[in-house]
């Protein structure tokens, strides 16, 4: 019983990790060819594998595991690549080792494959070959180990040689060359570090050349995705290329280890795989930043090119890779994952020991056995003594949309379009700049309008065509239910598109509002929201166009893309100027212009100048502002406001705005230190207008970070014949109630009084806004004034209120309050000086120093003076010293009582 245990949980093992299931496609575990080694495979989406021996056998496996042998070319001695399968025929290089007598370009075509052809080659090549077909004729490229790059064409009997072009001389390729997708360029990298891009004419043969010197060596396969070239070296760099580029715009990144077996992956998500000699897998994504790495082993090797796939119910990779041991000729295959969500690497999820390492050319492959979209593959690759080993997986790939040896199933070395055709989706979206919000269905139109995101022009057209829009459609950004998108090829279409009409909306004015809140809706927009393109979003992978542009192509993936778009917003502000005598309207039209270095992301409301006038005897006491917000309940936010002169509001969307305008009887001057701790002096300057008989002032103090402590003195204007209504006086912490009166009304505009007041702050606090709202949480100031001249009594006929911010009310080392640094203040500071917390004369009164934000003295002058705010150390110290020897004799000016140079 107890082997029997031991038994499953051996054959349990390697799949306890797993989130994939991994079955044997044959009854067997593998297939053994019986030749000297395989060379690599080929596979069909039939099930159907080809495996091409060292000595030039073709083997033929079906899916259930019969095979085929198909007898060799006796003038085949090594076979140095894996074949490549294009519309019924399988091409492949031989090279014979220490002479150049039977180096060989091979085809097998016709039924069973029967029927082969072949034409010498000059020198060794080392890669495979990169095929298409057009027309009836194959055209094959390669480069070889004397730096010269090759286009041989077979017209279905005979090859023929229409195009040579010369590299670098005696400098050998060995990465397999790149067909561009448009097939109008060869992409080559030589082994000393010259990168080519290599112009194809209308008829496929060699154009211009142009070169980027790189100094550093290459072996490996290349990778292609979304117009970039990524390549490892030999001296352990990961390069990003741009083929049409310079070597300015070259990109590179330094790897653990040097790279020569491997070749570098890009999967769907953009992420880029290299597989380095110190056996680490090394992550990046396409602008080359990392993100992770995991070693399989400190004496295992990759032995050549890996392969990755994906479930479509997961979000992370799975990366097949096939090791050598250091010192050994046994070989092992893992499963590795990459999870997109924690960035990291773990495994492996499933492994398997196989019979002898996997040769650097047998790079695995992959293919649908139904329909590509399902979680349903197969995976195979052939081993040093010929043994094919295949497998079931629930999930699908190859995993990304680029050329790449080993990850087109045919190997035919670009996107192919012979191949597995992906489609995959382009998504536009549409997004409002200051807050990011996706212009969407669900935030814009709860209301089923049809009016959201924006509408766009495209087709979809084969990389090689012209960009134009014949026979265009009209899309939707931001689409929802049925709304159509794009769909095209991955790797083989893209997306032409095109932005014209902007998008009007109504977010806040709807018929229920303007009935609500508007009352008289005259004048109130039917339109109140407007956006236009701006730009594509700078992120965007695979986007050709100008920039700021209108107008893009973007190449569809393997993934399907989300492409976002910004755009530019105008609001609707609507505004309604009421006075005692009735109102006017206005209607202001914000524009937000996004990425717009004079962009503010703010505008602002005047209340003191209104469209027609309201009057120097009227000031805006109070405001109602309605601005559309999606996150509220209702869909807007309301605020109040009292009585500001100016309010500044946030480009977020359409407005409603009521002002409300009171005759201008008085105004209270709250005068309130810039820094306070502790008891702070504060004035309050009461002025009323001509014929003035009564003043009251009411003030709250809702924080408790601030409190009222005394009245040091109410000075009362002696032209006047106004005196304090002592009966009504109602002082606490919390709160002040003053009313003065006169029996006869003031001749003139005029300050009644000046009140000098001590505050108390309960910890150290900055008191300095740009609006009146801002202080309005630590003082709520009310002020009532009644003219002789008003015939009635009402609480709206209110003083206006303003606040300033004084410095100079905070003079640092004034411990007497008496606004000025003096001798009293030097020896009650130095009765505490050397003292600490906890000591009999310590007080945090005299603990002086550090100060926050910053200190400056009154030095040079005056305005130079900026006293913070203490932070008490818990000791009195030479820089307490310090600072009240700097502060020592200054007085604040007597002129500054209203001084607003902060």
């Amino acid at each position: 019983m107890k082997k029997v245990l031991l038994l499953m949980f051996l054959i349990s093992g390697a799949l306890l990790f797993a989130s994939v299931s991994i079955t044997n496609l044959w009854v067997q575990e593998s297939i053994n060819l019986n030749e000297d080694g395989g060379a690599g495979i080929v596979m069909r989406n039939t099930g159907d594998i080809y495996a091409v021996t060292k000595g030039g056998y073709l083997w033929i496996i079906n899916k259930l595991g019969k095979t085929t042998k198909i007898g060799a070319n006796p003038q085949l001695k090594n076979i140095m690549s894996y074949p490549v399968y294009v519309n019924g025929a399988l091409f492949y290089v031989s090279w014979e080792w220490g002479s150049n007598a039977d180096n060989k370009l091979v085809v097998r075509y016709g039924t069973g494959f029967s029927t082969s052809a072949s034409t010498d080659l000059t020198t060794g090549v080392y890669g495979a070959p990169v095929v298409f077909e057009t027309g009836g004729n194959y055209h094959i490229y390669f480069a070889d180990a004397n730096g010269m790059l090759y286009h041989y064409m077979f017209d279905g009997t005979n090859f023929s040689l229409p195009s040579t072009t010369t590299l670098n001389s005696g400098v050998s390729v060995k990465a397999p060359v790149i067909l561009s997708p448009s097939k109008d360029a060869i992409f080559v990298i030589d082994s000393n570090g010259t990168f080519y891009r290599v112009a194809l004419d209308g008829s496929y043969n060699f154009g211009t050349k142009s070169t980027i010197a790189i100094s550093d060596k290459f072996f490996t396969p290349m990778a292609y995705s979304e117009k970039y070239i990524y390549v490892a070296s030999v001296n352990g760099k990961l390069y990003k290329i741009p083929p049409a580029g310079t070597a300015g715009e070259v990109k590179s990144v330094d790897l653990k280890s040097s790279v020569t077996t491997s070749g570098v992956l890009v999967d769907g998500n953009g992420y880029v795989y290299v597989f380095n000699d110190g056996g680490y897998i090394e992550v990046f994504d396409r602008d080359l930043t990392y993100y992770a790495s995991y070693n399989v082993g400190s004496n295992m090797r990759f032995s050549t090119t890996p392969l990755i796939f994906k479930k479509s119910t997961e979000n992370r990779a799975y990366i097949l890779v096939l090791l050598v041991s250091v010192g050994s000729t046994e070989g092992k295959a893992q499963i590795y994952t990459f999870d997109y969500d924690t960035k990291e690497i773990s495994g492996p999820v499933w492994e398997k020991d196989l019979k002898a390492a996997v040769p650097i050319q047998s790079a695995p492959a992959i293919v649908a056995e139904a329909g590509i979209s399902e979680d349903r593959y197969i995976f195979a690759f052939v081993d040093n003594k010929g043994n094919v080993y295949a497998y079931r997986v629930d999930a699908r790939g190859p995993y990304g949309d680029w050329a790449m040896a080993g990850q087109n199933a045919y190997r035919t070395g670009f996107i192919d379009d012979e191949a597995i055709t992906f489609y995959s989706y382009i998504t536009i979206k549409a997004y409002e700049g200051i807050n990011g919000r996706e212009i969407s269905k669900t935030i814009y139109d709860p209301n089923d309008s049809g009016k959201y995101g924006l509408l766009y022009d495209a087709t979809v057209l084969a990389l090689g065509d012209a960009t134009t829009l014949s026979g265009y459609i009209e899309y939707k950004t931001n689409p929802y239910g049925s709304d159509a998108i794009p769909s095209g090829r991955a790797g083989l279409d893209k997306l032409f598109l095109k932005f014209s009409s902007p998008t009007a909306l109504t977010l806040l004015f709807s018929s229920n509002f303007v009935f609500d809140k508007v009352g008289n809706g005259i004048g109130a927009p039917t339109i109140d929201a407007t956006f236009a393109f701006n730009s594509f979003d700078s992120a965007t992978v695979g986007l050709e166009g100008p920039n700021g542009s209108n107008e893009a192509t973007i190449t569809f993936g393997y993934n399907d893309k989300v492409v976002k778009v910004w755009t530019d917003a105008t609001y609707a502000v609507f505004i309604k100027y009421k006075t005692p005598d009735g109102y006017a309207t206005e209607l202001k039209n914000i524009l937000y212009k996004y990425n717009d270095p004079n962009e503010t992301g703010t505008f602002e409301i005047d209340a003191t100048n209104p469209p027609t006038s309201v009057g120097d005897d009227l000031f805006p006491y109070k405001w109602f502002v309605y601005q559309w917000d999606p996150d509220e309940v209702q869909g807007y936010k309301s605020e109040v406001y009292g009585a500001e002169d100016k309010i500044t509001l946030n480009k977020t969307g359409p407005a409603y705005i009521e002002i409300y305008y009171t005759p201008l009887t008085g105004t209270v001057t709250f005068v309130t230190p810039r820094y306070g701790y502790r008891s702070t002096k504060a004035y309050i300057l009461l002025d009323a207008a001509t014929d003035a008989v009564l003043f009251n002032l009411n003030i709250t103090f809702p924080s408790s970070v601030v409190k009222f402590s005394t009245i040091v003195n109410i000075e009362i204007n002696p032209n006047i014949n106004f005196s304090e209504v002592e009966v009504l006086r109602d002082i606490s912490s919390d709160n002040i109630d003053i009313t003065l009166d006169s029996g006869n009304p003031i001749s003139g505009s005029t300050r009644v009084a000046t009140i000098t007041a001590e505050l108390d702050f309960t910890e150290p606090k900055e008191i300095y806004f740009l609006t009146n709202t801002g202080y309005t949480q630590y003082f709520d100031v009310s002020g009532f004034v009644q003219l002789k001249t008003i015939s009635n009594v009402s609480t709206e006929i209110i003083t206006k209120t303003r606040f300033i911010s004084n410095k100079f009310l905070s003079i640092v080392g004034d411990f007497d309050l008496d606004g000025d640094v003096d001798v009293n203040d030097y020896n009650a500071f130095m009765l505490a000086l050397g003292t600490s917390e906890g000591s009999p004369n310590y007080s945090e009164i005299y603990d002086i120093y550090p100060r926050a934000p910053t200190f400056n003295g009154p030095y040079p002058t005056d305005d130079d003076y900026d006293p913070g705010v203490a932070d008490p150390d818990g000791k009195i110290d030479a820089f307490d010293l310090a600072v009240m020897l700097m502060m020592f004799g200054w007085t604040a000016p007597s002129t500054a009582l209203e001084y607003t140079g902060n």
